[in-house]
């Protein structure tokens, strides 16, 4: 059986990872860490621990300490904080505690957090990219192709601090330090997220939903033959420098074909909608780097997926021993779910 650490246990990603190993085979015991003592992904794991931030100097000594003493095979990362940090010390990390860690390397890590050396990357490698620009060309931009243009941070996720400048007025007030201007890719209905798998620049597995996103979130997915765009974004994947397990690509299919404008070097939020339909890609790759088994092909049921909020209730005792002892053995958390009385 394989024992597992996820970090960032309450954050979307971390969520789904731990909905994913719960519907894999072989998996033992889930740990969970996160920061905070409401990070839901504490109450429905094996166990919990309190940890510091990622960016804290005993962070790394920290989970290095809970994966040695919980004797884990593998930890997987819940959130983009600690993507870089885990990134920038797998070895170190492994050498201590005998556990693999699955993360991407640092190069891969880079191109996929600046979405400026996103669009460079593609370019450079001979993929079809958003037109870019760094805010001091912005305007340059605007002139040679028009509006409406996406304004968003270089470094950022989940559409957060995106803004649509529909005009010259919107675009200088979108204009603040950190940000890239792109091009909007047309039609809004043609978005699709694609989950990989690369090792040795090799990729093994990739599939594609198309989406529609609320809050910067996928909100609805449909599985069907998008065979053509998962071929692309495993071309695509295969290439990113330092690709090393799950890669998501996010593209939108342009007139003139797909055009990927977000690479993620991790397992992503649409994670779960894919084990749930029938490609659990945090199982293949657990077993693929753990027990040498092969990567299945893929095989999706055709089928709309549609999200909806669950909850799950904590006794407020069991919040405040892990606040006292920084760890919890069995949480508590009881999900409730439809048809229940509460």
């Amino acid at each position: 059986m394989i024992d597992v650490l996820v970090t960032g246990a309450g954050a979307l990603l971390g969520q789904g990872i731990i909905k994913a190993l719960r519907r894999a085979s072989g998996i033992g015991r889930i740990v969970a860490a996160d920061v905070s003592p409401s990070a839901v992904g504490l109450y429905v794991a094996d166990r919990a621990y309190l940890v510091p931030r990622y960016d804290a100097s005993n962070y790394l000594d920290e989970l290095i300490r809970i994966a040695a003493s919980e004797r884990v095979h593998a930890i997987l990362c819940g959130t983009d904080l600690e993507v870089s940090v885990l990134a920038r010390n797998r070895a170190r990390i492994e050498q201590a505690t005998d556990a693999r860690v699955v993360v991407c390397g640092l190069d891969a890590v880079a191109i996929a957090d600046d979405k400026w050396l996103t669009a460079k990357f593609l370019r450079d490698y001979g993929f079809d990219a958003p037109r870019s620009a760094l805010p001091e060309e912005a305007l340059l931009l605007a002139e040679e192709i028009g509006f409406p243009l996406v304004v968003k941070p270089r470094f950022g996720a989940g559409s957060v601090g995106l803004t649509v400048a529909g005009d010259l007025t919107a675009l200088q007030r979108a204009l603040v330090k950190g940000m890239v201007v792109q091009e909007y890719l047309a039609p809004d209905d043609e978005e699709y997220t694609c989950g990989t798998i690369v090792f040795d620049g090799d990729c093994k597995a990739a599939v594609a939903l198309k989406r529609t996103l609320r809050h910067g979130n996928t909100h609805t997915a449909i599985s069907d033959s998008f065979v053509d765009i998962a071929d692309y974004a495993g071309r695509v994947a295969a290439r990113l420098p330092g690709a090393h397990g799950p890669v998501n690509l996010q593209l939108r299919k342009t007139a003139r074909g797909p055009v990927v404008f977000e690479i993620n070097a991790r397992f992503s939020g649409t994670t779960p909608l894919r084990a749930e339909l029938g490609f659990n890609e945090v199982e293949v790759v657990l077993r693929y780097l753990l027990e040498g088994v092969p990567i299945p092909s893929v095989r999706l049921t055709r089928a709309l997926v549609l999200r909806w909020t669950s909850e799950v209730v904590v006794p407020l005792e069991a919040v405040d021993e892990l606040r006292g002892r920084r760890v919890l053995d069995q949480p508590p958390g009881r999900l409730v779910g439809l048809g229940s009385r509460e």
